[in-house]
């Protein structure tokens, strides 16, 4: 890679939130909105291949990495309006955008919101496809449980997590995650965000209950691990059956972390799909038939 193409953080204070970001590369804008307590440290060898052809922007999300960690709501709605005064003060009108696990959920209420920043918007998991989710984020949703006990245990379940989804992560990036968890009130966060998204019997928000709100599709590529644990990949079919120009592809082995256990099939795959061209928007979800929601389908192209 070369030095124009190497990466950067850069901060910026904004509604009064010290945000952060990696950016790299030149060429068309290429945002990156990744998971819960993510980072785009961990997302440093797709960076680099996407680099190569696009000017990316991988956000720290407040509370995680190294942004700031607020005494604030935390909410959906409050991630999402900071993403779209971000992208503005880059002064990025609009952009691909890849999003992943709770980034992808806060791509998708910008959709509901009715944001026309995106051109292409390519999810990884998303959250807000349905009630289905993983054990421990529904045992983590508990009221208080986190916010006010789980600082001290960030650093070993980021460890554990790692080690178990993050086995072909760099040990220095893996490091680099621990230790950006084990920052104070990172646990206060994860609490927040969880308390407006997740519940003891599942996700609360559901972007098919809302899709009538959408005026602007962008064409829409879903990227999900048949090994996912966290959300089942029976939600992303669910989402692309019911739409038109939207793209099924299911990651044969892969969890929910496809950047931490293949990023070069990841960014392999992402490439493939950013280099085609838009000819489109989507279409609006058609209303569920009786018999649909249980066939297995994969989107055409």
């Amino acid at each position: 890679m070369t030095d124009r193409h190497a990466p950067i953080s850069r901060f910026h204070c904004i509604d009064g939130v010290e945000l952060h970001w990696i950016e790299a590369g030149a060429g068309p804008p290429l945002v990156i909105l990744p998971g819960l307590q993510d980072s785009p440290v961990t997302w440093k060898e797709v960076i680099a291949g996407l680099a190569e052809g696009y000017h990316v922007y991988a956000f720290d999300f407040p509370g995680s990495g190294l942004s700031a960690r607020p005494d604030v709501s935390y909410t959906l709605s409050w991630h999402r309006d900071l993403v779209g005064k971000w992208m503005h003060h880059l002064g990025i009108p609009h952009a691909s955008l890849i999003a992943h696990s709770y980034g992808g959920g806060v791509a998708l209420r910008m959709l509901v919101d009715g944001s026309e920043a995106v051109d292409r918007l390519i999810l990884i998991a998303p959250g807000g496809l349905g009630k289905e989710v993983g054990f421990w984020l529904r045992l983590a949703s508990l009221p208080w449980m986190v916010e006010y006990l789980g600082q001290p245990w960030m650093r070993f379940g980021t460890r554990v997590l790692t080690w178990h989804s993050g086995r072909a992560l760099d040990p220095s990036v893996r490091q680099q995650l621990i230790k950006l968890n084990d920052a104070p009130h990172t646990a206060r966060a994860l609490a927040r965000t969880l308390r407006d998204t997740v519940r003891w019997r599942g996700q609360t928000q559901n972007f098919l209950e809302r899709v009538g709100e959408v005026r602007h599709y962008p064409e829409i590529t879903l990227l999900w691990g048949t090994k996912d644990h966290v959300l089942p990949i029976s939600q992303g079919l669910r989402l692309c059956k019911k739409m038109k120009r939207c793209t099924f592809v299911p990651l044969p082995d892969i969890g929910h972390f496809p950047h931490w256990q293949a990023p070069q099939l990841l960014l392999r795959t992402l490439q493939d799909h950013l280099s085609r061209d838009v000819t489109s928007p989507a279409s609006p979800p058609q209303a569920p038939s009786s018999t649909s929601a249980d066939t297995p389908y994969i989107s055409p192209r």
